[in-house]
C-alpha cells in the first residue's frame, strides 16, 4: 500500500512538472516591484516554515505521548508480575510445608493423632 502511494506521488509530480513548463512567464515576473511585496513573498515562506515545523513537531510530540504511555504500562506490568511472583513464590513455602507435613505424618499433632484433652 506504501509503495503506491510513493508511486502516486511520484506520478502527480512528474504531472506537476509537465504542467509548469508548459506555462509561460513574462520575463520581468520575477522582479520585485517594491519592498512591501519583497516582504509579503518573505511573509508567505515564513509561514510555510512555520506550518511545516509545527505539523513536524505535533507529531513528534504524539509519537512521544505514545511511547510514554506504553511505557508507563510496561512498567504498571512489571510491578504487577512482580507482586504474582512474589506470592507465587509465598504459594510455593506454604504447599511444600503442607506436603512436609503430610508425609511426615504430623499435621495433626504428633504422628497424626488427635488429642481432644
Amino acid at each position: 500500500m506504501k509503495d503506491k502511494l510513493i508511486w502516486f506521488a511520484c506520478v502527480l509530480l512528474f504531472l506537476a512538472g509537465v504542467v509548469w513548463s508548459k506555462l509561460s512567464f513574462p520575463s520581468d515576473f520575477y522582479k520585485v516591484e517594491n519592498i512591501h511585496d519583497l516582504f509579503d513573498m518573505m511573509g508567505v515562506a515564513a509561514t510555510i516554515a512555520a506550518v511545516s515545523v509545527a505539523y513536524v513537531g505535533l507529531n513528534s510530540w504524539r509519537r512521544q505521548g505514545k511511547a510514554t504511555a506504553d511505557h508507563e504500562l510496561a512498567r504498571k506490568l512489571i510491578v504487577v508480575l512482580r507482586i504474582y511472583q512474589d506470592e507465587m513464590i509465598k504459594n510455593w513455602v506454604y504447599a511444600a510445608n503442607a506436603v512436609g507435613k503430610i508425609e511426615n505424618n504430623s499435621w495433626i499433632g504428633d504422628g497424626g493423632e488427635i488429642t481432644i484433652w
